[in-house]
């Protein structure tokens, strides 16, 4: 039975000026698991938050908004 605690995607609360590959690629890894481990979470709010990693995957300069999206969406979440 998977733990629930709220969800914090890593480094949201910290800047993301110059946001690098690791930084980002770390943090596209833990929302995926999330969305994979969460069977709960709504549909729309899932493609939602599937779009910002898009985003930020197609264009650098995006991942910042996309992360900060990404933290507004799923902050205080069980997962």
């Amino acid at each position: 039975m998977l733990e629930h605690r709220e969800f914090v995607p890593p480094m949201l609360g910290v800047g993301y000026d110059n946001m690098d590959e690791v930084k980002w690629e770390s943090l596209v890894i833990e929302v995926t698991d999330y969305l994979n481990a969460d069977e709960s979470l709504d549909g729309a709010l899932k493609q939602v938050v599937e779009l910002h990693l898009q985003v930020g995957q197609e264009n650098p300069n995006e991942r910042e908004a996309a992360a900060n999206a990404l933290k507004a969406l799923l902050k205080g979440r069980d997962g």
